[in-house]
């Protein structure tokens, strides 16, 4: 009886997945529910990847722009008003 609840036992472990080295997401999904939740956090992180690219696009802009070598002499005005409302 305990070979036959071992045996079912082994059976049931090893169908189970398991974490590899340096993995960004999830383990493989066994159920629909954890495949929509898999599928949900690719979504979720080719998003923040576009954010992320579009961010550092933007600071590389800015940096190469507004640099010392490029404006010498510096704006006069202090604040934006129209362009904060806006």
């Amino acid at each position: 009886m305990a070979n036959i609840f071992f045996l079912n036992l082994f059976f049931i472990v090893s169908y189970g997945d398991v974490a590899e080295k340096w993995q960004l997401g999830p383990q493989d999904p066994a159920s629909n529910l954890m495949e929509g939740i898999v599928n949900f956090h690719n979504f979720l992180f080719c998003i923040i990847v576009a954010i992320g690219v579009s961010v550092g696009i933007v600071l590389a802009e800015v940096l190469y722009k507004f640099n010392d070598k490029k404006n010498l002499i510096p704006a006069k005005f202090a604040h934006a008003s129209l362009l904060e409302i806006i």
